[in-house]
């Protein structure tokens, strides 16, 4: 028995991955395009990001945005008349199943007319035409429509879902932008995001399943699973290297520099003891040990202003790489409680990376206790305040050395 699969002729996936959408629409010489979205996606400024794109790129297009959840035959039937009065050659869904799903009914039916009642789509039904052209930009996760043959639409007269399959209504482009879907409700990311996990775990049970689904549906429940793993591992390095680099500074006698290191030392504990949490919570304590493959940086000298400069860049690593890659795949995934939470990190290596700039900056410059103009002094150890261009090298009140002036932060740690 052969086995078959029909998948999207390209498709694109990542963060801002629609901004091939244009360059993809002058290459295919689409001249106009009718946007099929909803209301509500409207209203919230998702739909806006795409649109953003066409202006920029001086594309034609109108726009159909009242698809209703659980689309109607009359709500399709609104949708192909908006699409003959657009005299468009191409169609562009933003949204989720029920907006790509009218937009495959409207792509049918305007290439193969003998279909207008609808009704008689249902089922396996293959139509002589294909489509007219179809690109979506699904704003879910879960429904998978915008890689798949199938789309549902309800008969309302006759109280009935219409399911309908069909090789010529898959999307000839599909761009997964993550972006997209990162402003969802979180009761709405929750449950698409485990109808996407549900299907992984459907396509691999399934007595249809061969090699090549398996593949696809196993890598999709464990590639989160294993950035849990590899994220816990480099939280737990980096508060080791930030506790060494901590030492470091006290050594030299930099005892305010220290403390505020060590406030990173903490957050990276911190981080390392919420991804645990959630490997354990996912592995109900069944699996014992976790392989992963991945690259620590040991690359520190004992030399603390060096140490500075690679621990921001290694913290601008994982906030503009490393985390971002891993966000993007557990929302794919459907695992949304997880990425947010690298969502959020994000933001505190962003700040960690400004901090240790500053940090090397001040100590590199000279300007740690130096200062162009005139600022306030203060000891940490016992309160003494002054003014001046320049730090006491010893406190006039309790003696303490220069290393325990509170540090001048400009990016507000």
């Amino acid at each position: 028995m052969a086995n078959r699969i029909i998948l999207n002729e390209t498709s694109y996936f990542g963060w801002n991955s629609r901004e091939n959408l244009v360059p993809e629409i002058r290459k295919r010489k689409f001249k106009r395009i009718l946007v099929v979205t909803d209301k509500t996606l409207m209203a919230c400024g998702i739909t806006k990001k795409v649109l953003n794109c066409l202006d920029e790129g001086g594309i034609s297009y109108r726009i159909f945005d009242n698809v209703k959840p659980n689309p109607t035959i009359t709500n399709c039937h609104e949708g192909i008349m908006a699409l003959e009065e657009a005299k468009a050659d191409a169609i562009v869904a933003v949204g989720g199943g029920s907006v790509i799903d009218t937009a495959k009914c409207l792509s049918i039916v305007n290439q193969n007319p003998e279909y207008y009642d609808i009704n008689s789509l249902e089922g396996a039904v293959e139509t002589e035409n294909k489509g007219l052209p179809l690109i979506a930009l699904p704003t879910t996760a879960g429904t998978a429509a915008e890689v798949t043959i199938n789309y549902v639409i309800t008969d309302e007269k006759n109280v009935v879902k219409r399911v309908c399959v069909d090789p010529h209504d898959i999307p000839i482009l599909s761009i997964i932008d993550t972006e997209l879907m990162a402003g969802m409700p979180r009761m709405t990311a929750a449950a698409t995001g485990l109808d996407a996990l549900t299907h992984a775990m459907e396509g691999y049970i399934t007595k249809a399943a061969w090699e090549m689904t398996d593949m696809f549906h196993l890598k999709s429940m464990e590639l989160t699973y294993k950035n849990l793993a590899k994220s816990y591992a480099g939280e737990c390095q980096a508060h080791i290297r930030y506790k060494f680099i901590e030492y470091g500074a006290r050594m030299q006698g930099y005892k305010e520099m220290a403390k505020l290191i060590d406030g990173i030392v903490y957050n990276e504990f911190n981080h390392a003891r919420m991804f645990y949490t959630f490997i354990q919570e996912a592995s109900k304590n069944t699996i014992e040990n976790i392989d992963i493959e991945s690259g620590y940086p040991f690359k520190e000298k004992w030399d603390l202003l060096e140490n500075l400069r690679l621990a921001s860049e290694d913290e601008e690593n994982e906030e503009t790489k490393i985390y971002p890659q891993y966000m993007e795949t557990a929302r794919e995934e459907g695992f949304e409680e997880i990425a947010k939470l690298y969502e959020d990190i994000i933001q505190v290596e962003s700040c960690h990376k400004k901090l240790l700039k500053e940090l090397y900056t001040q100590m590199k410059d000279g300007t740690m206790y130096r200062k162009s103009h005139k600022v306030k002094w203060k000891c940490a150890d016992c309160g003494y305040e002054a003014e001046g261009k320049e730090a006491w090298e010893i406190c006039p009140l309790c003696k303490a050395k220069q290393g325990s002036v509170m540090l001048h932060i400009s990016s507000g740690e």
